[in-house]
This record gives structure tokens, sequence and C-alpha cells, in this order.
């Protein structure tokens, strides 16, 4: 049986909302290459793994969450 869409969404909004909150130090970024890329670099982050759409990273330190987002990324994950 399938979730509803507006249970799919606020699931995916909530782990989002939880990496907002604290601040893994490994998490998945989710977007176009292109979004995903300069987010990373933007960062001092450690690249762990990549695929498309898709980036796997260690944490570059306090605020990076934050930084993903505001440089580009469209989801990050725990």
């Amino acid at each position: 049986m399938a979730l509803p869409l507006e249970k799919q969404f606020a699931t995916i909004a909530g782990v989002a909302l939880f990496a907002l909150a604290f601040a893994p130090e490994r998490v998945i970024v989710f977007g176009p290459r292109a979004s995903v890329w300069s987010a990373v670099t933007a960062t001092d982050a450690e690249l762990l793994s990549q695929g498309d759409g898709y980036m796997t990273l260690r944490s570059g330190g306090p605020g990076f969450v934050r930084s993903l987002y505001s440089n580009g990324a469209w989801l990050v994950w725990p």
C-alpha cells in the first residue's frame, strides 16, 4: 500500500529539516549535477561518493547543511 502524496512530502521535508537542525557528519545531497557541484565546491566538504543526481559528503563543520542549501543543493538528507 502506497503512502498518500502529502505523507510522502511530509516525510521528505521532515528528514531534510532534521539535517538542518542536527547537522550530521555525513549527508546525501540531491539535485542536478551542476547545482550539487556548485553547492559542494562552496564548502570544505569531503566527497565520499557520487551518482546521477546525488553526492555523499562528509561534513565541513558548523553550518555545513545550511551552506549547501544556500549554494544550490535541492535536498540534503542525513
